[in-house]
């Protein structure tokens, strides 16, 4: 365009006729379209294009669509190299196949994470085979960090890699992944080398964590969890409250009241040391005498010195405070709560060998104790982790519900019947089938066959007479046709679409179908080439009909509603616990696998069974 070409005035006739306030603005518009026009101007001589640029330019939209053109023509070669890059990049993060491939690479990690165990040495060939594995991963992981800060940015963007604490995460993984390939491949035997990749081996033990970054839903969990922490510390507080009320109460009833006297067969050569701590003493020929000493001849702790015993104390004990509380948080876990409890209400006074059963009170102790801080305590925390999910979902905006449902653990507000559509259907049959169903004694008809059927279910038992067999078998086929009767009335009252769309009648469904290949295998039991064990299942699923029994009860018909609506949540859950597991069986094998149990110094609680090899 040529340079000495303005954009057009209007005409003083139409200005003129404009107001103050409109003339302003028309006169600010002028500068714009003025200004827009020289920056195009500009551009042009600076980098020259093959199209030209209409004018005049009457409109601001079409400066626009010229500048717009304008740097899509001379943008630089380098940033839109780049800019394509990153897209590339952020299309391969975003994509559905990305995000399952690291989820099965880091399930595959975890798997090959098991194969690890202290008592691998270097020099085998399976060590080397997960040292290979190791590396390949580290690389793989790498190039996917490579890729997210590609798209992303390192820093610096709102979205940028490490922005994200669960990319932080990665990172510190990865880090710790590559200084363990290091210090493996070097085979220093330094003391800061052994110290470094002790403590990167303990940091790897934490890749599964990788899980809960790419499923949502255990995500959304763990972010529950994580809210919950701060009110959570409110209720630790208040516990440990307790745990100080009991250990203090605790210290005043069994302080130095639980050691005991160690003996049993005594090897001694002084038979009145024998008889007079109530011993039975037997000298064979040729052979050492031998003091038949048993625990509960021995009172006091000068008793068990002369019998020759030890005077020892119990693992869990009272005698301090801070022992007093290892005691009460063992009891709370439930792990072995009886016997302490036994040990304490055996126990006499201090030097005092234990009777059995000398105290009462301390049953009513324990008992105490669980109830108020094993129970409900407990269900204080459970209650602050739903509070803060039920938060978390009503926050959230991109979960939605399977068919519909509510997906707060709340009591369901729809009403779920099992009963069919409300408007009758056409057909003399069919008709007569909703009559019969909707009528008010239909379901409660079906209620007191289905409780008799449960009570006559109860009443089985070993060694039953045969008669008595034969005629449970006979009135379960009869309860099955009642059942499969119930069943298709229902249907035909309304239609099969409309019968299964309700949750109690795909279960009555089910209970009909498990019954009829129950009956059909009672009768045919004798010959069937199955496992009893198999033909058992079967059997096992006539439990359901209790269901049925739940249905007529509408505040248990709901919480079972709400059993159903949560059991995803619960999945995700098992699913966070089970990943919780993993690394801390993981960071238990780094730290407790290289544990030497000997007779001089035995591991208590670490077996055969149960240990971190």
């Amino acid at each position: 365009a040529p340079e000495n070409e303005t954009l057009p005035e209007q005409s003083s006739a139409a200005s003129s006729t404009l107001s103050l306030p409109e003339q302003g603005q028309s006169e600010m518009t002028n500068g714009i379209h003025q200004a827009n026009h020289q920056t195009a101007l500009d551009l042009v001589a600076a980098f020259p294009i093959q199209s030209s640029i209409p004018d005049p330019l009457p409109s601001s939209s079409r400066v626009q669509q010229f500048r717009k053109s304008v740097t899509s023509r001379i943008a630089w070669p380098e940033a839109a190299r780049r800019r394509s890059f990153s897209t590339r990049c952020k299309k391969i993060v975003a994509s559905s196949w990305f995000k399952n491939g690291t989820l099965l690479l880091v399930i595959v990690n975890a798997a090959f994470l098991t194969l690890e165990r202290p008592s691998l040495k270097p020099s085998d060939p399976e060590s080397q085979v997960l040292r290979v594995v190791d590396i390949v991963f580290s690389i793989l992981w790498t190039l996917e960090a490579g890729l997210r800060i590609s798209a992303y940015g390192f820093l610096q963007p709102k979205r940028a890699y490490l922005r994200s604490g669960w990319n932080r995460v990665d990172a510190v993984i990865l880090l710790a992944s590559w200084t363990s390939v290091v210090l493996s491949s070097t085979g220093s035997d330094s003391i800061t080398a052994l110290v470094l990749g002790k403590i990167t081996r303990i940091i790897v033990t934490m890749k599964p964590l990788r899980i809960v970054q790419r499923i949502s839903s255990v995500k959304q969990t763990m972010q529950t969890l994580y809210m919950s922490i701060r009110p959570i510390s409110n209720l630790l507080l208040m516990g440990f409250v307790f745990y100080l009320i009991f250990a203090i109460w605790g210290l005043q009833l069994f302080s130095g009241k639980m050691m005991y006297c160690s003996t049993g067969l005594i090897d001694t050569t002084v038979e009145d040391v024998c008889l007079r701590a109530g011993g039975s003493w037997s000298a064979p020929l040729l052979a050492t005498g031998k003091c038949n000493l048993q625990s509960r001849y021995v009172y006091t702790k000068e008793d068990c010195y002369i019998a020759g015993g030890r005077w020892k104390n119990r693992t869990y004990n009272f005698d301090n405070l801070l022992q007093a509380i290892l005691t009460l948080f063992v009891v709370s876990s439930l792990d072995g709560w009886v016997e302490i409890m036994y040990h304490c209400s055996d126990a006499v006074g201090e030097d005092m060998h234990p009777q059995q059963d000398h105290s009462w009170l301390a049953v009513v102790y324990f008992v105490l104790f669980l109830l108020i801080v094993g129970y409900f305590v407990v269900s204080m925390f459970v209650g602050v982790i739903v509070e803060n999910f039920q938060l978390t979902m009503a926050n959230s905006q991109d979960t939605v519900s399977d068919e519909g449902e509510n997906t707060d653990l709340s009591l369901p507000t729809e009403n779920d019947e099992s009963t069919p559509l409300s408007a009758p259907p056409s057909g003399l049959i069919w008709r007569g089938c909703y009559r019969i169903v909707h009528s008010k004694h239909f379901e409660t008809l079906f209620t007191t066959v289905t409780l008799v059927n449960v009570t006559l279910m109860a009443t089985e038992h070993h060694n039953q007479p045969k008669w008595y067999v034969g005629t449970l078998l006979y009135l379960n086929v009869v309860f099955t046709v009642g059942y499969g009767a119930e069943m298709g009335l229902k249907i035909g009252a309304s239609s099969v679409k409309a019968y299964f769309s309700s949750w109690w009648n795909r279960v009555d469904a089910l209970i009909v179908l498990t019954s009829a290949t129950g009956c059909i295998i009672d009768f045919l039991d004798a010959s069937l080439p199955v496992s009893p064990s198999a033909i058992n299942v079967f059997k096992i699923f006539r439990i359901l009909r209790i269901l049925k029994l739940a249905k007529a009860a509408p505040g248990l018909a709901s919480l079972i509603l709400t059993v159903r609506s949560s059991t995803k949540h619960v999945l995700n859950l098992g699913v966070l616990l089970c990943i919780l597991f993993f690394i801390s069986s993981s960071l238990g094998m780094e730290l407790f696998g290289r544990i030497a149990c000997t007779p001089e110094s035995p591991c208590q609680g670490i077996s055969v069974h149960a240990n971190f090899e």
